[in-house]
C-alpha cells in the first residue's frame, strides 16, 4: 500500500539533480585546475592569459598617458610606438575573452557549457532538469573554487 502512494519518479529526480550537479562540478573544477599555470593543460589557457596581459598593458599605458596634463613630442612618440608594438585590438580581444569565459576561463561560467555536455551523458536526455542542475553546478563551482583559491 505504501509503495503505491510514493511517486518513485519524483524521488528519483530529487536525488538525480544534486548528484548530477555535484559530479559535473567536480569535472568542471578538475578541468579548470588542470588548465591553471604550471599544470598539464595550461597550453589551452595560455593564449587567453596573453590576451588579458595585453589588455591590462593597454589600459595601463592609456591611464598613464591620460593623467599627464602636457606631454612633449618625445613622450607622445614613445606612447604611440608602445601602443603600436602592443598590437592590441580592443573589440576583437573583448569578444575572444567573452567567448573564452564559459569555455576555459571562469569556473562559475564553465558550469553552463559543461552541463550541456555532461547532463545528457548522465541522464540520457535533455529535459527541464538541466536548468536546476546548471544553476546548482554554478553555485558549487563558485563556492569550491573560491575555497581553492583561498
Amino acid at each position: 500500500m505504501v509503495f503505491e502512494t510514493l511517486n518513485f519518479n519524483y524521488m528519483y529526480k530529487l536525488i538525480l539533480i544534486p548528484f548530477t550537479a555535484l559530479v559535473i562540478s567536480f569535472i568542471t573544477l578538475g578541468f579548470r585546475v588542470i588548465t591553471s599555470k604550471v599544470m598539464l593543460l595550461y597550453f589551452l589557457r595560455e593564449p587567453f592569459d596573453k590576451l588579458e596581459a595585453k589588455r591590462a598593458r593597454f589600459f595601463s599605458l592609456n591611464r598613464v598617458f591620460k593623467n599627464k596634463i602636457t606631454a612633449s613630442a618625445d613622450e607622445y612618440n614613445q606612447f604611440t610606438k608602445e601602443m603600436h608594438d602592443l598590437n592590441y585590438k580592443p573589440k576583437r580581444t573583448s569578444v575572444i575573452l567573452y567567448l573564452g569565459k564559459p569555455l576555459i576561463l571562469c569556473a562559475t561560467c564553465m558550469a553552463s557549457v559543461h552541463t550541456l555536455i555532461w547532463f545528457p551523458y548522465f541522464t540520457g536526455e535533455y529535459n527541464w532538469n538541466i536548468i536546476p542542475v546548471m544553476l546548482t553546478s554554478a553555485f558549487i563551482n563558485a563556492y569550491l573554487f573560491k575555497k581553492y583559491r583561498g
